[in-house]
């Protein structure tokens, strides 16, 4: 009766559709096939606040760096066939999803000396991305967390934003998987959306812990105008995520605890630039400043009445050179002497 029902609403009934489980194992192994296959994973995470970005992000980051250093153990006929590109990576997933017990395989992986680490493989800006980007390896997966200051697109012409574009352009050798998490995928710079980022994963505000995968196909795509998705399109069969909160656990504690030490540095650094902005702290910096000349001059003064040469007095009192000219007792006035 229930097939009848939904025969008749949707006109099919799927008898073999993927389970969550299935979908999840199926995206982690598909990056960690590319990885394999020599290129990188750009992946951007989007929703509202409170909707599980975090939580999906970390938790996929850890699987893809567990599946990138167990494919080829736990898959080695397999493997070679992934490396070679002779056969498309849609057409060697479904039977590794089903074939291995990847959950068993995830969760020895995550005692590893080489596991992911929520502490140190977690950027906040772009500054922190070029540094993972130079210190990861092979393999590694890395979170940029609350993007919006590293792609946010108001601030996507900065030094550090322009220096981090090219580098996602020359690490694909370095076998990265990156996840950026953003609120809105509008936010990302178009440049970087369109060249860069092959995949995007949606989280559901109606319900936390789903979320819709997407990937932008490799296959040309003539169209008439921009969709709102930018070129993005669900996964054919395994595009609906679940996932669980990690909420009490070590590893959410450990990201929770460095996230916070960010902040807090984060927070003074941008109280310091405010003081620094104020009038009246530039003011007695400039008189700081003076007062400092002022000493130094004088101690360059003493030292020239004490017979040092003009080169080593400057130097003992740490005076610049026109200020050592400027106030050098025995330099000759060529405007008197004229």
């Amino acid at each position: 009766m229930e097939d009848d029902l939904l025969k008749y609403l949707y006109g099919h009934v799927e008898k073999d559709a993927p389970t969550p489980n299935d979908c999840w194992n199926y995206l982690q192994l598909l990056l960690a096939v590319r990885i394999h296959r020599k290129w990188h994973n750009v992946v951007v995470v989007s929703g509202e606040s409170g909707v599980g970005k975090s939580t999906l992000a970390l938790r996929a980051a850890r699987d893809v760096q567990a599946a990138t250093r167990l494919i080829a153990e736990l898959a080695p006929e397999t493997y070679a066939q992934i490396c070679d590109r002779q056969i498309p990576a849609e057409d060697l997933l479904p039977d590794l999803v089903k074939s291995l017990d990847w959950t068993a395989a995830f969760r020895d992986a995550q005692e590893r000396p080489d596991r992911f680490d929520p502490a140190t493989q977690v950027a906040y800006d772009a500054k922190d991305m070029l540094n993972l980007y130079e210190s990861r390896s092979f393999g590694d997966a890395v979170v940029s967390d609350e993007a919006i200051e590293g792609g946010y697109n108001r601030q996507w012409q900065s030094v550090e934003n322009i220096e981090l574009v090219k580098a996602v352009n020359k690490v694909r050798a370095k076998g990265i998987t990156v996840f950026y998490l953003i609120p809105h995928l509008e936010d990302l710079d178009p440049e970087f959306r369109e060249r860069s980022c092959r995949f995007w994963i949606y989280c559901e505000a109606e319900r936390s812990g789903r979320a819709i995968a997407h990937e932008r196909p490799s296959k040309i795509r003539y169209l008439r105008r921009q969709p709102r998705s930018f070129g993005f399109y669900q996964f054919r069969k395994y595009a609906r995520l679940e996932f669980e909160p990690l909420d009490g656990t070590e590893f959410w504690s450990t990201y929770q605890a460095a996230k916070m030490d960010r902040i807090q540095r984060s927070l003074h650094d941008a109280q310091r630039r405010l003081e620094l902005s104020d009038p009246l702290v530039k003011a007695k910096e400039r008189e700081e400043r003076a007062q400092q000349r002022e000493e130094k001059a004088r101690k360059f003064i003493e030292l020239r009445n004490q017979g040092y040469p003009q080169d080593r007095a400057r130097a003992i009192a740490h005076l610049g050179w026109e200020d050592a000219r400027a106030v050098d007792p025995r330099r000759k006035n060529n405007k008197n002497s004229a």
